[in-house]
């Protein structure tokens, strides 16, 4: 547990996506941490050699790219450039929808059997009522084609 909260706490980021000050990265008058010009270069001309010696950012539990962003200067390889460029000022946080969902054991409570059924048949009359099936089929369809796009089939 000490490990878990140590990393994802700022000196564990720090480490996740820097490495040590002065060996991988150097902090700039302003604060933010830069991954030094030898390393990115490592990192993008021989990417397995900067995977075995480096292994920044590999351990995806406990990153928070929100933190890389916060504190640090854009270091996006060319390959998702394009991606995280397209994804500005389009990509939001959802952090009011976060935990929002019921505890366990508090969705349906009903004091008898006979009680406890008819919840459970007045729940999927509303499910058929409201046409439930045909968004399950909607989300299918869609699934489906995302599938055929990323050539999944």
């Amino acid at each position: 547990m000490q490990l878990f909260t140590y990393l994802i706490g700022d000196e564990g980021q720090i480490l996740y996506y820097y490495g040590v000050e002065g060996e991988t990265f150097e902090m700039d008058g302003d604060g933010r941490y830069s991954i030094l010009p030898e390393v990115l270069k490592e990192r993008d001309t021989n990417p397995d050699n900067f995977k075995k010696v480096y292994r920044l950012g590999e351990f995806c539990l406990f990153g928070h790219d929100s933190f890389a962003a916060l504190h640090g200067k854009d270091t996006t390889v060319e390959s998702t450039r394009q991606m995280v460029e397209w994804g500005k000022g389009k990509v939001t946080p959802h952090f009011i929808r976060e935990n929002i969902n019921p505890e366990e054991g508090t969705l349906l409570r009903a004091p008898d059997d006979a009680t406890f059924d008819q919840t459970i048949e007045d729940y999927k009359a509303f499910l058929k009522s409201t046409g439930w099936e045909d968004i399950v089929k909607g989300f299918n369809e869609k699934m489906g084609e995302n599938a055929e796009k990323l050539e999944l089939d």
